[in-house]
């Protein structure tokens, strides 16, 4: 398996600024959230709104490595949407907006930016055996329906213990990888700069848990930042001439979020309710309520992600077709909901209609 490392050592230079300057602004946000670093008690009405935007640091550690490097047009693209939708975040959590107007305001904004940006959803693949699936006039719905879709399963998630972080650091992980395997690409030293930008983050999180008067966390609009981040490259790395990854190993990548938000979607429209609205039927709440630490379900389904992301890229790497791909994800995700929802009933008694 051939190697193709887009970068030279003039570029590990804007990768350790991206971590450095992380871990710099996530401090710095720890401070300005009213909390001491070392040891003072916190105040008795908790943490300042600095503490749950965590995700103004890793925009400003992005922005200064593509900064140095002369801001390339694919880093200058992902930079503004994940301002956008940090703002579009920020202005649901504080305004307490209806789900139904926060979506139309990311479809919008999605669409727009996807066009613009010529980051679309053009082909499926080869994931039936008889030849890439076009898109056509479809592209661009698809493409945000994707985007939401990986953007929400990623933000359903609690933010405790870093869930939303590490996920997307696991997966951009993989892209990474997989961009490394296939060849020079353009996003290739956006997702460097965003993965070190992670690092930095998760890095900081970590010295400040043992402190427990200052912590910083992504919230609601750090959340939705880094989830449309993550689904926008995972989208540019896979379409488009000469792009090497097919989209059903990318699928891979994401796999584990993207089932189980699916899995509560469908249980919730079981249930007539609206299934925008949060739930405490995640795969890590049941983790929970089976006694579980948000640190050991951190671990479990961490590992259980990247294990499916080594499926889609080494099932690439090793030549395995897209239909088998195709229908081992289609196959495990049914597995997968038949047994969350038989887990649940017989934990709680919950009797879901089939």
């Amino acid at each position: 398996m051939e190697l193709h490392v887009a970068m030279g050592p003039l570029w590990f230079a804007p990768i350790v600024l991206a971590f450095l300057t992380a871990v710099a602004a996530t401090m710095v946000l720890a401070l300005a959230s009213g909390r001491r670093l070392f040891g003072a008690a916190a105040p008795e009405h908790g943490p300042g709104l600095p503490a749950f935007m965590g995700g103004i640091a890793i925009i400003v550690a992005f922005v200064a490595a593509a900064a140095v490097t002369g801001m390339r047009t694919d880093a200058r693209d992902l930079a503004f949407m994940m301002a956008l939708m940090f703002a579009v975040g920020f202005w649901s959590s504080v305004a307490h907006t209806r789900e139904g107007v926060e979506l139309a305001v990311q479809v919008i904004a999605v669409g727009l930016l996807a066009r613009l940006g010529d980051v679309e959803v053009r082909t499926l693949g080869d994931i039936v055996g008889t030849g890439p699936i076009r898109m056509g006039p479809l592209a661009l719905p698809a493409t945000v329906v994707a985007m939401v879709a990986i953007a929400h399963s990623l933000t359903m998630m609690d933010d405790l213990e870093g869930f939303r972080a590490t996920f997307a650091f696991t997966a951009l992980a993989w892209v990474n990888a997989a961009i490394a395997a296939g060849g020079p690409e353009p996003l290739s030293h956006a997702a460097l700069f965003l993965e070190a930008a992670l690092a930095g983050y998760l890095l900081s999180t970590v010295l400040l848990r043992g402190r427990s008067p200052s912590r910083v966390f992504l919230g609601g609009a750090g959340g939705l930042m880094i989830g449309f981040a993550l689904a926008w490259l995972l989208i540019g790395v896979t379409q488009g001439p000469g792009r090497g990854i097919p989209p059903i190993a990318a699928l891979f990548f994401v796999l584990l979020p993207l089932a189980d938000g699916a899995s509560v979607a469908l249980r919730q429209i079981e249930r007539g309710e609206n299934p925008l609205e949060r739930t405490d039927m995640r795969i890590h709440h049941y983790l929970f309520s089976r006694g579980f630490t948000s640190a050991q379900a951190l671990v479990i389904l961490v590992a259980a992600s990247a294990l499916l992301g080594a499926v889609g890229y080494f099932g690439w790497r090793l030549g395995v077709p897209q239909p088998a791909l195709f229908w081992l994800a289609v196959f495990g995700f049914l597995v997968y909901h038949a047994w969350i929802k038989e887990a649940w009933r017989r934990l709680r008694g919950v009797y879901f209609v089939i």
